[in-house]
């Protein structure tokens, strides 16, 4: 588990309880220089932080993230999208992008675009949700 700030990491521990015994690191660092072990995960999810990446940083920590599955090995976005150009949250300093935008990133990552699907169910007044799996 990665996050900036210690106080997440120590709220994750405590919401997840006898349960965090099964995250095998917790990680306190920014996404920009977070570098995962190779080959070691069968599957990496991240949700909900790539706003606070530029492009470039983005790519970069998805290459990463690309090293660091094991064959056969997934990776999934789970983000918020704006339906026709990227918007900045000044309150948060967070980007909100595109699907198109996402899809580039992703393929200039090196990962190839497996499974996109909608989030069911969610207010249509808040921004789409989308999961996109990869390998």
């Amino acid at each position: 588990m990665v996050d900036v700030t210690e106080g997440f990491i120590s709220k994750a521990k405590e919401y997840l309880g006898t349960d965090s015994t099964k995250v095998s690191q917790f990680h306190v660092c920014p996404l920009q220089s977070f570098i995962p072990q190779v080959n070691k995960y069968d599957c990496i999810w991240i949700q909900w932080v790539l706003g606070y990446l530029t492009d470039a940083d983005l790519v970069e920590f998805l290459k990463r993230c690309k090293l660091a599955l094991k064959q056969n090995g997934i990776c999934v976005i789970k983000e918020n999208l704006t339906k026709d150009e990227r918007e900045f949250d000044e309150e948060d300093s967070s980007y909100t992008r595109t699907k198109s935008e996402y899809l580039n990133i992703i393929h200039k990552a090196g990962f190839r675009l497996i499974r996109d699907e909608k989030q069911r169910n969610f207010p249509k007044e808040l921004y789409e949700v989308r999961m996109f799996a990869l390998q």
